[in-house]
């Protein structure tokens, strides 16, 4: 999928450093893609974004907004995430600046699934809010995939992946004990969630 990078110098503050997009203010990056454009409720949906902010000196600060012109979908603050149905359901949750995050949006599909009409919102492998909705409930929005860092927060971008489909609890948790930096990282991980023993 194309992507159209804007603002960047190409240093150690504003371009590709150690495998992270760097973003400061004025910086932006816009995909040639709606992930929410097409009925998620229908396939459902898992939207996984790992990334950190820094230099916040506005909560509020916006730095990618999935939502159509009602408000429906999802929305990326500069410590906190949202994700809003048509009929008003909406769920949160907060992280602290700084941090590196990997948040999972996932939209269940309307029928026929174990977790039909429900929503969740996961952080770093685990589930921090979830939501059902009803059977007309609706998640559709074609705003494209952007990021953009501001002088209110700037943007430290790891990764972004995008399924047609709802992941489970495990595929959720796997995905971050799998995209951890080091081995050591990965394996301090896997035997933190590693309860079965």
């Amino acid at each position: 999928i194309s992507a159209t990078l804007t603002g960047f110098a190409w240093n150690n503050t504003s371009g590709w450093v150690d495998n992270r997009l760097e973003m400061s203010a004025g910086c932006s990056i816009e995909f040639d893609y709606a992930p929410l454009e097409n009925t998620p409720t229908d396939t459902g949906k898992t939207i996984e974004i790992e990334w950190s902010t820094k230099n916040v000196n506005d909560d509020n600060a916006v730095i990618c907004d999935l939502r159509n012109n009602n408000g429906v979908g999802i929305v990326i603050y500069a410590t906190k995430v949202s994700m809003t149905s048509a009929d008003g359901v909406t769920i949160e949750t907060e992280y602290k600046s700084d941090e590196n995050v990997r948040i999972a949006f996932v939209i269940n599909r309307s029928t026929g699934s174990t977790h039909q009409r429900m929503s969740f919102i996961y952080a770093n492998g685990i589930v921090s809010r979830g939501e059902k909705w009803a059977i007309t409930d609706s998640y559709t929005s074609n705003a494209t995939l952007k990021f953009v860092a501001t002088d209110a927060v700037e943007v430290s971008l790891k990764s972004i992946r995008i399924y047609d489909a709802a992941l489970s609890n495990d595929n959720v948790l796997n995905n971050y004990i799998l995209y951890r930096d080091t081995i050591s990282e990965m394996m301090e991980v896997y035997d933190r969630n590693d309860v079965y023993e």
